[in-house]
């Protein structure tokens, strides 16, 4: 069903990534570049929090298109490039100060920080694959999260209009009658606009998270990402 869509959304990000690929292709640019995902990733964590206030936030259209970037960037990543004590270094470009640890509350967790001095010869491949991390924490449960919602809300639209029309067809004959069954049409029409709405919105969300090309870097990442943990957890 959103087979065209699809392959307008593969294009569009084709494009997308041959742009960024030679803006960090260039030494000159690289460092600006990865600067402005940084600042991007950074102005919106709040995407991941539970009650997140999406209207003062990137959208999750903007946020997924960037996710797809960065993912065709890690996705020729050799792990045994990637340095994993890049995030705890003064001058990483990802911030996890905040972040839930296994083995350190947030006080020991900014004194072995502080151990770590701060690196000048990390690779694009170890700052590429960390700012992907870090994108993906904003971009894919949110996104997720946004398209159930908006089936619940479609479901409870559903629920409302049959309501209403069993309001309708129980309307007495009488002096107020066409009144009545008027009020209960306008509130079935107003209804019915808002479902369609939110089922093209939610159309949309389903055929780009549900884009098996998307789907298929995400899982090779996500590969990735586990490999790299299992050996920072059990090295040996």
């Amino acid at each position: 069903m959103y087979e065209s869509y699809r392959r307008r959304f593969e294009t569009t990000r084709s494009l997308m990534h041959q742009i960024v690929h030679q803006l960090v292709a260039n030494p000159s640019s690289r460092g600006r570049c990865l600067d402005y995902f940084a600042a991007v990733i950074k102005h919106n964590e709040k995407r991941a929090q539970m009650r997140a206030d999406f209207a003062t936030l990137a959208s999750h259209t903007f946020v997924v298109n960037l996710m797809c970037v960065l993912f065709e960037l890690s996705s020729k990543i050799d792990l045994s490039k990637v340095n994993p004590m890049y995030p705890f270094q003064s001058n990483s470009r990802v911030d996890i100060v905040e972040k839930t640890r296994l083995k350190m509350d947030l006080q020991s967790g900014k004194e072995f920080a502080e151990k770590c001095p701060p690196a000048n010869d990390d690779k694009f491949t170890t700052e590429c694959f960390f700012l992907t991390m870090q994108c993906e924490n904003i971009c894919l449960q949110p996104g997720v999260n946004r398209l159930r919602s908006l089936r619940r809300h479609i479901a409870d639209i559903r629920d409302q209009i049959r309501e209403l029309q069993e309001q309708l067809s129980r309307v007495p004959d009488g002096m107020f009658a066409e009144h009545e069954r008027n009020r209960i049409n306008q509130k079935i029409k107003h209804r019915a606009e808002q479902k369609l709405s939110f089922t093209h919105t939610a159309m949309c969300y389903e055929c780009m998270l549900s884009d098996p090309s998307f789907i298929s870097l995400a899982l090779d990442f996500s590969s990735k990402q586990l490999q790299l943990l299992l050996n920072a957890i059990t090295p040996n």
